[in-house]
């Protein structure tokens, strides 16, 4: 395959040494509801416009910026995302600015830089109709397995909802969400491309999400948007060893709500 699948795992926007400010801050929707994973944990400014500003409090390598919405209403910002770094707190001519586009078929949107980008602060800014609300931002340095995942990748959305039947043989339902699931094969890893899963797998556990983009290039895909997403891992992987020094191993995941 032409792209390898980029999985985030280190997310610079939730780590406890990291500071967020926003221009303003609705006190039920404060800026630190952007650490918590779930997408319904949301930021919003008083004001139909603003941002938000990240002090990663040392200089971090960057090479992915994500966002997603809430995965039951969507987004809660109009239009484009602004996304700015800079080596101080300053923002009247940053050092890196991009545009970010959402897509709202998928409730993602992201950008994969050509090369990393090494600065302390970083901001996004954006506007809504009422306010700008932010849930879930991923802003790190994507980990790229030596080897790409094989033919076994499989993605599934499961509806949520649920029904009864009656005597008569009616059927009630109740509506729900769906929740995706997906599942990467790696085959034929050395020692040392497995030691890099084995870093990550440790790092998160069940626990903590990790960010993927499995087909940038939509070499597969309808468009690089509709596999991408936030995940958990099901259960850590079993390692097989298929042949003398070589490895194997399946990444079970299960969207973030």
């Amino acid at each position: 395959m032409s792209d390898k699948v980029k999985l985030v795992y280190l997310n610079l926007v939730d780590q406890d040494a990291t500071i967020i400010t926003a221009s303003t801050e609705d006190a039920f929707y404060p800026a630190s509801n952007l650490k918590d994973p779930r997408t319904t944990k949301k930021f919003r400014t008083t004001a139909t416009s603003g941002n938000v500003v990240f002090d990663f409090i040392t200089t971090e390598a960057v090479d992915t910026i994500m966002v997603r919405g809430d995965a039951l209403s969507g987004r809660g910002f109009t239009g484009t995302l602004t996304v700015e770094a800079n080596a101080t707190d300053s923002w009247g001519s940053p050092a890196y600015t991009s545009t970010l586009t959402f897509s709202d078929d998928n409730n993602i949107g992201f950008n994969v830089l050509t090369s990393d980008e090494s600065y302390r602060y970083w901001r996004i800014v954006g506007s809504g109709t009422s306010y700008l609300e932010l849930s879930n931002i991923c802003i790190g340095k994507s980990f790229i397995p030596g080897k790409n995942m094989g033919n076994n990748f499989s993605y599934e959305q499961r509806d949520l909802s649920s029904s009864k039947t009656n005597a008569y043989g009616q059927e009630f339902f109740i509506e729900r969400n769906t929740r995706d699931h997906a599942k990467l094969a790696f085959k034929f890893l050395t020692v040392t491309e497995l030691d890099s899963f084995i870093t990550m797998l440790a790092a998160t556990g069940k626990t903590k999400p990790i960010w993927m983009i499995p087909d940038n290039a939509a070499f597969f895909s309808p468009d690089k948007y509709v596999f991408s997403s936030q995940f958990y891992f099901k259960k850590r992987p079993p390692y097989r060893h298929s042949i003398k020094g070589l490895w194997s191993l399946t990444l079970d995941l299960a969207e973030v709500i």
